[in-house]
């Protein structure tokens, strides 16, 4: 019976930690020899993991880590695809109508296209900053509350506007007075009424600096001439409402209002489609090219290092592979190596083993055989000298 002690699994660990390092510093001895062959190893390696690194991160933001908003997954971006146009765009007219006839939704609001703005205040200079605008529904939406302050109002009297927190921090030098504070927007007045928190990211306009509740103006929610366009609709699905039934409710709304638009508009809106996608899949839909871009790349430089391990050996292995000569090998002599010497073996030499051709060894007699018989004489062919016999009358030899 095998006794196991408790020092049994404390010599495992040591026999294990023991072969770990003999086998760095064989490993170490390996790569000293061949510095190059080091070096560009762990070139390889270090841009393996770069790319490595890399394509996780992005794989992490678009597809793991959950977007930056209050149950993020019952948000849903919608628009119209208008194929005459190979573009998709919300008309104000068609998001008022949504708006106020849509039953899948719990909140549903619109931003338009962000531009440049020319930002001035008394005692700060001016400032170009990129400006969103949106409806006054847009932070609640989300999920999302300025830090100081208060967000729109749907019966705002006078132009307000929100702030980021970048700008609060640059350009108001982190104010904590920030709010009432007059400011003028391409010459326009207008007041702040909040500050954004940091980290905040609104998913139409990633660089906004500050936010203003007219991306539908006065005058462009009915169809003609004066009406206006949205970059985009986000919608906060009510719980138990499908994307399906939600998409089909937009376009049933969608072509109640075929009729209303005027000519050629009409023709163009009655080829439209309603279409509701998550904001997810919206926001990462440019960041898939780079993911394929990258996952090639990892995969290329996986190929790379494993042929530029495997390529060393080979190269220092053709010198014994040119001396191989009576093989048929590249650069090799005809004349056959000399003999090796005999093995010296426990008691004596080993006599050297036949090659390919050669008869086998006659066997040995084992202990209590008797040993095998003398080979045969040669007999005489034909044509050949027979020896004498000893015939009738001839002498005998004499007799011992």
């Amino acid at each position: 019976m095998v006794r196991i002690t408790k020092q049994a699994p404390d010599r495992l660990v040591a026999m294990r930690l023991e072969m770990a390092l003999a086998d760095a510093r064989l490993a170490g001895r390996m790569l000293a020899r061949r510095p190059g062959f080091a070096l560009l190893t762990v070139l390889i390696l270090a841009l393996g993991i770069g790319a490595n690194t890399a394509v996780f991160g992005v794989i992490s933001a678009a597809f793991l880590r959950p977007l930056p908003y209050r149950d993020a997954g019952r948000l849903f971006w919608t628009t119209e695809y208008f194929p005459h146009f190979h573009r998709a765009q919300v008309f104000t007219p068609e998001y008022v109508a949504w708006r106020d006839h849509q039953t899948a939704f719990a909140a549903l609001e619109g931003y338009g296209i962000s531009v440049g703005v020319n930002l001035a205040s008394t005692g700060a200079g001016a400032e170009r900053v990129q400006a969103a605008h949106v409806t006054p529904g847009f932070f609640e939406m989300l999920g999302a509350a300025p830090q100081i302050g208060r967000g729109f109002d749907r019966h705002e009297t006078e132009r307000a506007a929100v702030i980021s927190d970048t700008l609060w921090r640059g350009y108001f030098h982190g104010d904590a007075n920030v709010l009432g504070r007059a400011i003028a927007i391409d010459g326009e007045p207008a007041t702040v009424i909040g500050v954004m928190p940091r980290g905040f990211v609104d998913p139409g306009a990633p660089d906004a600096g500050l936010w203003l509740a007219d991306a539908v103006k006065p005058g462009s929610a009915q169809p003609g001439r004066a009406m206006g366009f949205l970059g985009g609709v986000i919608g906060r699905l009510k719980p138990g409402v499908t994307r399906e039934q939600a998409q089909a409710d937009l376009a049933r709304i969608t072509r109640a209002m075929d009729g209303a638009y005027p000519a050629p508009w009409s023709r163009y809106h009655a080829e439209a489609t309603a279409e509701v996608i998550p904001l997810r899949q919206e926001l990462t839909k440019t960041s898939r090219t780079a993911i394929l871009v990258l996952a090639g790349a990892v995969l290329t430089l996986m190929r790379a290092q494993q042929t530029g391990t495997q390529l060393p050996g080979a190269l220092n292995n053709l010198p014994d592979i040119g001396s191989r000569g009576p093989q048929g090998g590249i650069g090799g002599s005809s004349t056959p190596p000399p003999p090796s010497a005999p093995q010296q073996g426990y008691g004596g030499p080993i006599s050297p083993q036949p090659g390919y051709g050669a008869p086998p060894p006659a066997p040995q007699p084992g202990y209590g055989q008797a040993p095998p018989p003398p080979p045969a004489p040669p007999q005489q062919g034909y044509g050949q000298t027979q020896p004498p016999q000893q015939g009738y009358g001839q002498p005998q030899p004499p007799q011992q």
